[in-house]
């Protein structure tokens, strides 16, 4: 179930608002938790499972220090990015131009089903903070 909350946003050219559903904030899944999932539904002890993810983000990381993407079957790919200063002049363009690295993640096409709305549970949020919808 994803719990959705209604969120008024006002344009800065026009100063007209419209209201927007967004997802409602959650308690993220801890590296623990799935460590602990996945333990259940496999015949792995959570010693063996922790060993996995770490190897897992070794990798991940090593192939992105080295520029390459990396595909992991119907989950997704990772890839590294950069964001840079620019500059008028071809010749000084270098890498002291960089201003970060950062890894953008692109869901695969089964993720992308399996995550269609028609096929996922909503619900509003109930925030003791928030107001009764009407």
């Amino acid at each position: 179930m994803i719990h959705y909350k209604v969120q008024e946003k006002k344009s800065p050219r026009t100063q007209t608002s419209k209201f927007y559903v967004q997802i409602a904030p959650t308690a993220p899944v801890t590296r623990a938790a799935i460590i602990s999932q996945i333990e259940k539904i496999t015949s792995l002890s959570s010693s063996d499972v922790k060993g996995c993810l770490d190897a897992l983000e070794y990798c991940i990381v090593e192939a992105m220090k080295n520029g390459q993407s990396v595909r992991l079957g119907d989950l997704g790919s990772f890839r590294p990015t950069l964001s840079s200063f620019g500059t008028t002049e071809r010749d000084k363009a270098n890498s002291n131009l960089i201003r970060h690295v950062r890894v953008r993640f692109s869901m695969s096409g089964q993720m992308g089903l399996d995550l269609q709305p028609e096929r996922l549970n909503f619900a509003p949020y109930k925030n003791i903070k928030q107001a009764p919808e009407q």
